[in-house]
């Protein structure tokens, strides 16, 4: 009896500790979309290629976006990125969040994730995955997405644009 009696208290435990460990991430999905072909190259301050993508929340209400960046390896270099929204000098606007890859984007909004931040000489080339959730668990589609890169090469610049899901909502 003692021993059926332990076993359950072992059980009621495990139960409330794997419920404790699902709740920790308030994220759920709603849509997503790969974003491959990702090159980082970091050599020196004159020298690199770096991938931007932008992210338009095309609903009324305000979601959640998360970019999550994945390097050759397969490890998360989502750290790297940062979040910036437009301004009125050059460069690719005010930062207004970094490391995470999670943002709330605001109705009809427009954010820049700059996968520009490694300070030291590296290279990489990866994937993304964009996915968004909202309160509103009837919407299907909230967000449309591009991305661009630039190459700077002993002060020469240069650069292309791709467009993400074939420039279709998501």
């Amino acid at each position: 009896m003692k021993s059926l009696m332990r076993a359950c208290v072992l059980s009621v435990a495990m139960l409330m500790l794997m419920c404790g460990a699902a709740g920790a991430d308030d994220f759920y999905p709603q849509g997503s979309v790969l974003v491959p072909n990702l090159i980082f190259q970091q050599y020196n301050a004159n020298n690199f290629f770096y991938q931007y993508i932008t992210i338009t929340n095309i609903t009324d209400k305000s979601v959640k976006c998360r970019i999550s960046v994945y390097n050759n390896d397969g490890n998360d270099v989502t750290s790297l990125g940062r979040y910036c929204t437009g301004s009125s000098s050059a460069g690719v606007g005010i930062q207004v969040s970094s490391g995470s890859g999670e943002i709330d984007l605001p109705a009809h909004s427009t954010r820049l994730f700059a996968l520009d931040g490694a300070n030291t000489p590296q290279v990489f080339h990866g994937y993304a995955v964009i996915e968004w959730s909202s309160s509103d668990s009837q919407m299907r589609k909230a967000l449309l997405a591009g991305g661009w890169c630039l190459r700077n090469s002993g002060g020469e610049q240069s650069g292309g644009q791709i467009t993400i899901n074939n420039g279709q909502p998501f």
